[in-house]
């Protein structure tokens, strides 16, 4: 029995191949917008943090229940630059977040096109595959009507009697 072997297969193969690099450069797309993700949020939280403390320092001394003391204005100073600088940085991570969002849409755009392209080849493979089968089907139904047709003729002459006519061309000798 002829096995089914497809013209395009080292296509197929191929656009399979390259449906998986853009998988992978999908992926990693993804994971730098997630590293970066984090990152912004640890630093949202630090910023909170600092401000908080900020805010617990510039309070009147009424206020704070804990032992009144004068207001550092260096501590104060040292802690609106540090936010200024979180602000700084959160506003970078939300730059490069926004970057890697972007490449990550092209890899995905990109994995969507290697996907159409590698499902039209499979599509074209499985229609040849069908065709085959349906081919192998019809070669096997003639085969089969051929040795029935073989047995019809070979049960008709079991069944005639032999005849001993010598003008009959089918009596024995």
């Amino acid at each position: 029995m002829p096995r089914f072997r497809f013209k395009l297969q080292s296509v197929l193969e191929m656009r399979e191949r390259a449906e998986q690099a853009q998988q992978a450069r999908f992926a990693a797309a993804n994971a730098a917008v997630l590293a970066i993700r984090q990152r912004a949020e640890r630093i949202a939280g630090e910023l909170r943090e600092g401000r908080d403390t900020l805010r617990c320092r510039l309070m009147p001394a009424e206020a704070r229940a804990a032992a009144p003391s004068p207001v550092n204005m260096a501590e104060v100073r040292a802690g609106s630059a540090a936010a200024l600088h979180g602000t700084l940085r959160l506003q970078r991570a939300a730059i490069e977040m926004a970057g890697a969002s972007v490449k990550a849409e092209a890899a995905r755009a990109d994995l969507l096109k290697a996907g159409i392209r590698r499902k039209a080849v499979q599509s074209l493979r499985d229609r040849a595959l069908a065709r085959f089968r349906a081919e192998q089907a019809r070669r096997e139904a003639l085969e089969q009507d051929d040795q029935n047709i073989m047995r019809a003729r070979l049960r008709s002459q079991a069944d005639q009697p032999l005849s001993t006519d010598a003008n009959d061309p089918g009596a024995l000798a």
